[in-house]
C-alpha cells in the first residue's frame, strides 16, 4: 500500500528528516535548503499539510533531525546547525516553545528521554540535557585517543608527536543518540557507542560502558579504519523488547549486539558483531566475466 504526500509550500527538492507521531496518525517532514520548510501532516488526509513553518531562517544553517514527543502528537523537536527548537501544533498553527537561551552550536542529533526531557548531541562532543525547556546539565562524551607517534613526526617536550597533541585536542562529534529504559546510547568517535544509565545522584546519568566495532589488525578492515570516519556510527535502533541493538556505520555496514546477553555485561567494554555479512562500500577496482 502506497500513499503519496507532497507539499507545494516546500521549495526544496528533498526532505532531510521524517518522523511519525507515537500513534502513527501524524507525520512531520523537514525540507532541505533553501527554505528549510517543515510540514505537519495528518496521515489520513495527505492531500494538504495541516501546517507549515520555516525551521531555519539562514540558508546555510542546516537542519538535521526532527522527532515527536513520545507522549504528545502535537509537539516535536528540531535540531540543526544553530537550530534547537520545540514546536507545538494548535488549530492550524505551529508555535515555537521558548527554550532557555543557550549559545548557538552545531546540534547534530537528539532524543526524547521522556515527555519533558530531551538530550542533544553537538559537534564538540557534548551531550546537553534539557528538562521542561530548561538547560539542566551537559556530559562530555569522550576524549579522542591520539595516534601513535612515528619516527618522521616532530615531537613535543613530553615525547608526543604534534599530530598526536592535535588529535587529543580535536573534539569528537556526537553523531546519533537513542533512548532505552535505563538511559540512552550515543555514538561518538570511530566505531564507538557509549551507554549512559540513570542514577539517583546529582549527575542524573552516568557512563556505564562502551561498545566498539571490532577491527582485526591483519584485515583489510584495519586498512580502511585508517581512513578515519568510515566506521563512525551514524544510526542506531533498539528492538521494542530491548534485547538487541542494531547500528549502521558511515561505510554502510550493519552491526549488532545483545543488550541483555552476557556479552554486554562482561565488563566496561563490549564488541559489536557483524549483522548477516560485511557489505561492499569502497570503489570497484576490477571486473571480469566467466568464460564458460
Amino acid at each position: 500500500y502506497q500513499r503519496r504526500v507532497r507539499g507545494t509550500e516546500v521549495q526544496s527538492q528533498q526532505y532531510v528528516s521524517l518522523a511519525f507521531s507515537p500513534d502513527s496518525k501524524y507525520l512531520v517532514s523537514q525540507g532541505a535548503r533553501p527554505d528549510w520548510t517543515l510540514l505537519y501532516w495528518a496521515w489520513e488526509k495527505p492531500n494538504k499539510p495541516m501546517a507549515s513553518i520555516r525551521t531555519s531562517t539562514n540558508v546555510s544553517n542546516e537542519v538535521y533531525q526532527v522527532s515527536f514527543n513520545p507522549n504528545d502528537n502535537a509537539q516535536f523537536c528540531v535540531v540543526g546547525n544553530g537550530v534547537f527548537k520545540t514546536y507545538k501544533y494548535n488549530e492550524g498553527n505551529l508555535k515555537a516553545n521558548p527554550i532557555q537561551k543557550i549559545e548557538p552550536q552545531n546540534f547534530l542529533c537528539h532524543s526524547w528521554l521522556s515527555e519533558d526531557r530531551i538530550i542533544v548531541g553537538t559537534d564538540t562532543g557534548k551531550m546537553l540535557l534539557f528538562e521542561g525547556q530548561e538547560y539542566k546539565k551537559d556530559f562530555h562524551v569522550s576524549a579522542p585517543v591520539a595516534p601513535e607517534s612515528t619516527g618522521g613526526e616532530r615531537t613535543g617536550t613530553a615525547g608526543q608527536s604534534e599530530s598526536s597533541e592535535s588529535a587529543m585536542r580535536s573534539p569528537t562529534p556526537v553523531l546519533c543518540v537513542t533512548k532505552y529504559s535505563k538511559g540512552f546510547l550515543c555514538s561518538a568517535g570511530n566505531g564507538v557507542v557509549y551507554m549512559y544509565e540513570k542514577t539517583d545522584e546529582r549527575e542524573l546519568y552516568k557512563k556505564a560502558r562502551e561498545i566498539r566495532i571490532p577491527i582485526s589488525a591483519d584485515s583489510a578492515q584495519a586498512t580502511a579504519n585508517m581512513k578515519g570516519a568510515l566506521h563512525e556510527i551514524m544510526h542506531m535502533t533498539i528492538s521494542p523488547s530491548e534485547e538487541t541493538i542494531i547500528a549502521a556505520s558511515r561505510n554502510s555496514q550493519l552491526y549488532t549486539i545483545g543488550l541483555t546477553g552476557a556479552e554486554i555485561s562482561k565488563g566496561e567494554q563490549s564488541l559489536f558483531e557483524t549483522l548477516s555479512q560485511p557489505f561492499h562500500y569502497d570503489q570497484i577496482t576490477g571486473l571480469d566475466v566467466c568464460i564458460r
